[in-house]
């Protein structure tokens, strides 16, 4: 469709006044689809009509359907949009051949409300239980802390730093995956050493370590430099050793291998929790998923998700399988790097 044809085409519009629901037609209107018939919905063909009747009750959206006796095209971009007289449909024909952008578009759109609205209820779900943490040990410590020995007012102070550091970690990984979603987030390379990346990340996911968790980490070589974008490569570790805390049991080892060579830099992440089901074990790498036998463990379906996206990104690979060590996950991520000269 021509640019010249595209703007008449939006000029072809249906206007609902708020005192009729009987369509008043512009000449666009009149001159691409011809006269509007006394029933209106008899416009559109029958399995459309309920697509044109949400757009009129709840304006602002938009969908393709089909007009029943059009002159020219039977198949339209429908947009309704409220107005200070009432509500108004705008129609762009869509000539034959037409290649369906205008539903991927719809379809992408209908993913995005349904992110939001998972994104809405993680954030009313899993900001409340930190949120009683944080009041209810403030208010202890405000009302009773004077009484307390310090052993027990320094308890309070970390349960509400701890919570304040789990808002903070989801916060951090909705940030980053908007990011990488939306294309803003580059790969940028740079030489930094593998201990000093795994240490911050050990110090970063304390607050989620239970008091009989352990966790063992191990660099292969201890002096290994390699070239890679350290956020990545942060945010791969972090979130598959948070997954492997969360997921292991109060009395439990969580065992981290970096080895580097072969021109790739490794990560390894062994848990000893009831491992991946295998129905969930592509699905748990999508936003806001988790796995079926997550029920009561805190999390927010956000982890696995990034890894994946960063992976892509860097070119490398991340998979779960299981621990060869017995009962749990043995979670790996490749990277391919090049050795520091």
């Amino acid at each position: 469709m021509s640019s010249q044809d595209m703007s008449t085409a939006r000029l072809a519009s249906l206007e609902f006044s708020t005192a009729s629901q009987t369509p008043v037609a512009n000449l666009a209107w009149l001159d691409a689809f011809g006269p509007v018939p006394r029933c209106w919905q008899n416009l559109f063909l029958e399995e459309d009509r309920p697509t044109v009747a949400a757009l009129l009750s709840e304006p602002g959206g938009s969908a393709e359907v089909r007009i029943a006796d059009s002159r020219h095209s039977s198949r339209v971009a429908l947009q309704s949009s409220r107005t200070a007289a009432g509500i108004e449909f705008f129609a762009i024909p869509l000539p034959e051949g037409h290649s369906d952008l205008l539903g991927e578009s719809l379809a992408r759109e209908r993913a995005l409300g349904e992110m939001r609205m998972r994104f809405l209820s993680l954030v009313s779900h899993e900001f409340r239980t930190p949120l009683t943490v944080i009041l209810s040990s403030s208010e202890l410590l405000e009302h009773y802390g004077w009484n307390w020995p310090e052993a027990k007012r320094q308890a309070h102070f970390l349960r509400i730093h701890n919570a304040v550091a789990t808002m903070t970690s989801l916060l951090d990984n909705v940030a980053f995956l908007g990011r990488a979603e939306s294309g803003r987030l580059e790969n940028s390379p740079a030489f930094f050493s593998a201990r000093e990346l795994l240490d911050s990340v050990l110090e970063e996911i304390a607050p989620l370590r239970g008091v009989g968790q352990r966790v063992v980490s191990d660099v292969s070589p201890p002096d290994a430099k390699v070239e890679l974008d350290r956020r990545i490569v942060q945010a791969v570790v972090s979130n598959l050793v948070a997954n492997a805390l969360r997921f292991s049991p109060p009395v439990g080892t969580v065992t981290i291998s970096v080895t580097t060579g072969a021109g790739a830099l490794s990560v390894t992440v062994d848990d000893e929790g009831e491992g991946v089901p295998h129905s969930d074990a592509d699905r748990i790498w999508e936003p806001f998923e988790r796995g079926s036998n997550s029920m009561g463990i805190p999390g927010s379906g956000l982890g696995l998700a990034i890894v994946r996206r960063c992976m892509e990104l860097a070119g490398g690979e991340a998979v779960h399988v299981p621990n060869p060590a017995g009962k749990g996950t043995r979670a790996i991520a490749n990277f391919p790097r090049r050795e520091s000269p």
